[in-house]
């Protein structure tokens, strides 16, 4: 499949409806960088604005930092869809159980990758949020929202993929702890947020 980030909308939602990938995760990574980018233009904003609350300095570093994040949520959707596919033919084609495992590490720890950046968005929008000009706040807060639901959807279906891997793995008690930390961080964030922005 040709990468994500040089697909149509229209494209990826037909690829999307036809399955079984891209899905769910890399859709919350497509998410995730179409939010990190409403967060990158409230600061491209809020630094053109008179009244701007920050510093220019810090207003630009936070909105490169955003475009750089928004690009690599394009790449971890690719990442994921890369990783799925993997373990799907490792299991059709019967191949080792040490090679079927690997590809199935990969399609749990890359949903969690998602997440976790999703998160570091979330840092992002957190440190904007009493920055950026009252004209773009609420724009800044859909963009936070749409992360905290991306972390919250990716780090769901890396536990998802737990139903694959045997029951005394210790990678099942990391997996479910994390995703609990994770929706917790999100939820949280996200609240602060939009207490910060009105």
């Amino acid at each position: 499949m040709p990468s994500i980030a040089k697909s149509t909308l229209e494209q990826l939602r037909l690829k999307v409806a036809a399955g079984p990938t891209p899905a769910g995760v890399a859709v919350a990574a497509v998410a995730a960088s179409l939010a990190l980018s409403l967060l990158a233009m409230s600061l491209e904003v809020s630094a053109g604005k008179k009244s701007a609350t920050g510093s220019r300095v810090a207003l630009g570093r936070m909105r490169r930092a955003a475009a750089r994040e928004s690009l690599r949520m394009l790449d971890y959707a690719d990442r994921d869809v890369a990783a799925f596919d993997a373990y799907l033919k490792s299991r059709r084609r019967g191949a080792r159980p040490r090679a079927v495992n690997a590809a199935l590490t990969r399609a749990i720890e890359t949903p969690l990758k998602i997440a976790r950046a999703a998160i570091g968005g979330l840092e992002l929008c957190l440190e904007a949020a009493p920055l950026v000009h009252r004209a773009v706040a609420a724009d800044l807060g859909t963009g936070a929202a749409m992360l905290a639901a991306a972390a919250r959807a990716a780090a769901r279906s890396a536990e998802s993929n737990l139903r694959y891997v045997a029951p005394g793995n210790p990678a099942r008690k990391r997996v479910l702890a994390e995703r609990r930390l994770l929706e917790r961080r999100a939820g949280a964030m996200l609240q602060r947020i939009l207490k910060i922005i009105g």
